[in-house]
């Protein structure tokens, strides 16, 4: 077994990653500094390919890739990416398993900091074509949640880990679904944008942070880093997906969080009020009273 291990990574070393990058029009080799541990360099897979790789930082300016790409972040935390758009840096965040989807040919710059682990598919310009038989235009989407089209591309991973060679047919079937995704999934970013508001998965992601850390103080600017978007425009689309301000929402999500404790009946009140981010007791007995009607006393006895 020692000596099999060893002989796939010699293999990963030698092959190196198969994202077909350009600059100026000249093939480059971004990633030579990484470690792929899974490609499907030598399967004879047609207009498709996927690989996993670990890479320590990267540093780019003005790559194209010659096709379309789709990874999924394999992290168990947030990869971020600072991204140049026009001449200012903006933040991208990709929580864990979601993706990062870059149309064939557009030009990004990048930095990031921290180790990324990925899985990755580049599909042909031509393959997608004969595929949805005509060109799609979409923009590169950041952080989508998608978890049918992350699905497709682990299975594809796992073909290329299981050398499929003879297995065609399947790797035929998961392209086809991964265009008709992608195809799918630019439709829904349109769709938001007209619509306003958070992306679904965005939205979910802070919703689901400050449903854990309710205890926390929040600022606006670190939601807002969470979810990707400047504070100010942060705060409109969340108001515009929640009806609620971002601080209203945490309040809420406060008080939330006392009822379910109050029930218990296993903590003061002065005890719920620190667990939940209070001030002090009187900060949550007013505000449990504005959002209820009633003291968290009161609460706590007609509970039970």
């Amino acid at each position: 077994m020692a000596a099999k291990s060893s002989s796939k990574k010699s293999i990963a070393k030698k092959t190196g990653s198969l994202i077909p990058f350009r600059s100026d029009q000249r093939a480059v080799d971004a990633l030579s500094h990484a470690e792929i541990s899974v490609s499907s360099s030598d399967l004879g897979w047609r207009g498709i390919s996927v690989e996993v790789g670990r890479n320590e930082g990267w540093s780019v300016d003005d790559l194209v890739i010659d096709g379309h790409y789709a990874a999924v972040n394999l992290l168990q935390e947030p990869l971020l990416i600072d991204r140049k758009v026009g001449r200012r840096w903006e933040q991208e965040i990709i929580p864990p398993n979601c993706l990062w989807i870059q149309p064939a040919r557009v030009p990004f710059s990048f930095r990031v900091k921290q180790t990324s682990v990925y899985v990755g598919v580049v599909l042909n310009v031509d393959r997608l074509r004969a595929i949805a038989g005509r060109d799609i235009a979409f923009p590169p989407a950041f952080g989508s949640g998608d978890e049918v089209t992350a699905h497709i591309i682990h299975a594809l991973a796992a073909l290329a880990r299981q050398g499929a060679r003879g297995g065609l047919a399947v790797v035929d079937s998961l392209a086809t679904a991964l265009v008709h995704k992608l195809i799918a999934t630019a439709a829904d970013e349109q769709h938001q944008r007209v619509k306003g508001g958070l992306p679904r998965h965005r939205l979910r992601l802070v919703e689901e942070y400050v449903i854990s850390n309710v205890a926390r103080e929040f600022a606006v600017a670190d939601l807002a880093r969470l979810a990707g978007l400047s504070t100010f425009h942060f705060a409109r689309e969340f108001k515009r997906s929640t009806g609620s301000s971002p601080h209203q929402y945490v309040v809420k999500c406060r008080v939330e969080r006392a009822k379910e404790l109050l029930v218990s009946g296993r903590q003061s009140v002065a005890e719920v009020a620190a667990d939940c981010g209070f001030a002090d007791q009187a900060h949550l007995s007013r505000t449990f009273k504005q959002m209820t009607g009633l003291t968290p006393s009161a609460w706590q006895k007609a509970a039970h």
